[in-house]
């Protein structure tokens, strides 16, 4: 029972972000396979709830019957329209629409001999292949094997196409999508051949080692949610990145404030208002500066604290003394330490005296060539390691 409410859970948190997704682009058809793929995992998971405890009736009722088979038919229906996902994924509309027919006529097929088969069971035998025991079941053991088959096949043409595609997907997400999908598919195989493999036994009247339940429950937990996990991938994984991207750029923003602060208060020319927050009209400009999320525009006020500080830096180019610098580096070489830390804090170092020069209106007298020019990296993930490295050693040592 853990296992199935497990999947059935996974089941309706894949099928609620899917349809979340089919709402923005109903137009697209592997959306709505997956849709209806996640759907049917979920209706046979829930048949699976309904069915509890119905073996202690000798034989099943009706009822359960006809709610058992229809769990296998939602299951064989479930993998045919995974299957249309990828074909849809991978081929034209067109192309994608005639081989979604043709899975379509094979699945119905498949559907037709196993109702045959388990329509043909008396109760004593479709009761005994419910729990499994496979040897008193020679017509239902048929029916549960065209499932097995069926599902084998159509789940092994999954995993392989999913693997072989994840080669040759341009996007990250979906390239992982369709290698998590392909581990749960490979499961999935081994779960169909341990129920067809159990069946055979039982027709040559060999014993397992243990109940088929053993081996198959662990494969079911692994397999289903897996599959409808890689399904969905591709439409939250972006997601993940962005969020991913957004805490990059939100710690850095929180680390660069210490030296944009004191530079641009002294200097308030080189700010940019860029509006308040809801919070930051209760809380002050202080909450927007340093603490608050800026969910939508973080990369834009990173970009521009950095451009700010540069500029901060310039304006007080002729209050920086190349000998606070210099007297720095000694420092970090006496107790033997070089490096990028080093320099940032040399950096801070002077900056820091620059300020205090400037708010006296004492600018420095001489050659100003030795002035060290910060760093000269172009892109802004390298001004943005190097200033926040200033930065710490700013506030850290509270110049």
């Amino acid at each position: 029972m853990p296992t199935v409410v497990t999947v059935a859970i996974t089941a309706a948190l894949c099928l609620a972000f899917m349809v979340r997704s089919l709402t923005r682009n109903p137009a697209n058809g592997a959306l709505r396979a997956a849709c209806l793929s996640t759907l049917a995992f979920l209706l046979a998971m829930y048949t699976v709830l309904i069915t509890a405890g119905a073996e202690a009736a000798d034989p099943i009722p009706a009822v359960v019957w006809a709610v058992s088979v229809g769990q296998h038919v939602l299951i064989m229906a479930g993998l045919c329209l995974a299957m249309a996902v990828l074909l849809h994924s991978i081929h034209l509309p067109a192309v994608a629409t005639a081989l979604v027919r043709r899975h379509g006529a094979v699945l119905l097929a498949a559907i037709a001999i196993a109702v045959v088969f388990a329509s043909l069971a008396p109760p004593p035998d479709y009761t005994a292949g419910f729990v499994a025991e496979y040897a008193t079941a020679p017509i239902s053991s048929l029916y549960l094997l065209v499932f097995a088959l069926y599902s084998m096949a159509m789940i092994a043409t999954i995993a392989w196409l999913s693997w072989r595609w994840s080669r040759l997907a341009d996007g990250p997400w979906i390239r992982r999508g369709l290698l998590v999908g392909a581990v749960g598919s490979s499961a999935g195989v081994g779960y169909c051949g341990v129920k067809a493999a159990y069946i055979a036994l039982a027709r040559l009247d060999v014993a397992p080692p243990v109940p088929e339940q053993v081996v198959t429950h662990p494969l079911i937990l692994v397999s289903v949610p897996l599959g409808l996990v890689g399904l969905t991938v591709p439409g939250w994984g972006p997601w993940l990145t962005a969020v991913n991207r957004w805490a990059v750029w939100y710690r850095a923003h929180h680390q660069l404030h210490p030296l944009w602060a004191a530079l641009t208060e002294d200097l308030p020319h080189v700010r940019m208002p860029l509006g308040t927050s809801r919070l930051g009209r209760w809380l002050g400009a202080a909450w927007d500066d340093r603490w608050a999320p800026h969910a939508r525009d973080m990369d834009l006020r990173l970009h521009l604290r950095v451009v700010q500080i540069w500029d901060a830096r310039r304006a007080l180019q002729g209050y920086c003394d190349p000998a606070v610098y210099e007297q720095e580096l000694r420092r970090g070489a006496e107790r033997d330490r070089t490096g990028d830390a080093v320099v940032a804090r040399a950096e801070a170092a002077m900056l820091a005296a620059a300020l205090r020069r400037h708010r006296r209106g004492d600018p420095v007298v001489g050659d100003k060539s030795r002035v060290p020019l910060g760093t000269d990296a172009a892109d802004l993930a390298a001004n943005v390691l190097w200033l926040s490295r200033v930065s710490q050693a700013f506030a850290r040592n509270r110049y």
